[in-house]
């Protein structure tokens, strides 16, 4: 039951970045997809939903600002 509500959120936060296509969502799904992994390991929920917030937080630390970098446009010169 908790592998499915994992494989749930991981297509919500997909459909919500693919809606937005403003990297808002996307940690998440990460976040999610690690934990689904650790649910089909057989690890506790408690351990499963510690480990989807601090997965998501640590990709929103050391990748959205390498992701914002890549996908601004430099600003035109004259």
């Amino acid at each position: 039951m908790e592998a499915m509500i994992w494989i749930g959120l991981i297509i919500l936060f997909v459909l919500v970045e693919i809606a937005t296509v403003g990297l808002t969502s996307i940690w998440f799904a990460g976040g999610a997809l690690i934990s689904l992994i650790l649910c089909l390991c057989g690890v506790g929920l408690g351990w499963q939903i510690g480990v989807f917030f601090v997965v998501s937080l640590v990709l929103v630390a050391f990748t959205r600002p390498w992701a914002c970098l890549l996908y601004t446009s430099p600003s035109p010169r004259d």
